[in-house]
């Protein structure tokens, strides 16, 4: 789930979707109100692209302003995420087996397998492992 948007100066309206859309949003944990501002982004920037005539400089500058917190939130969300990722990494590392490695038991006339922390050379040499 994403972090509650801090809103300079905040308007709330109501978006009707079909029920798939909402169900999917349910399942993928997309909120109604991060994918709504995602998409009133992606038309705006559309008429910009388009040279719409009703697209003015102040409107431009209005959308810059609006794209720099949108940026400030991703940068956000990724350092997030990213801190997410080591400690899963971190996590998954301190679980892993112990990689084991073969050596040959002079006693027993055939190869164990042992972890390889455990693995001394010397100590096989004097016990006739290795």
């Amino acid at each position: 789930m994403a972090a509650h948007r801090k809103y300079a100066d905040r308007y709330i309206t109501s978006v009707t979707m079909e029920r798939a859309e909402k169900e999917l949003c349910e399942v993928l944990g997309i909120e109604h109100n991060e994918a709504h501002r995602m998409g009133l982004h992606v038309y705006i920037e559309q008429r910009i692209t388009e040279a719409d005539p009703r697209v003015m400089p102040e409107i431009i500058e209005k959308f810059a302003e609006l794209k720099k917190t949108l940026y400030r939130d991703f940068q956000a969300y990724i350092r997030l995420q990213d801190s997410a990722q080591k400690t899963l990494v971190n996590l998954a590392e301190s679980k892993k087996a112990e990689e084991l490695i073969e050596v040959y038991d002079r006693g027993e006339e055939a190869y164990i397998r042992i972890p390889k922390s455990q693995f001394d050379p010397e100590w096989h040499r004097m016990r006739g492992k290795a």
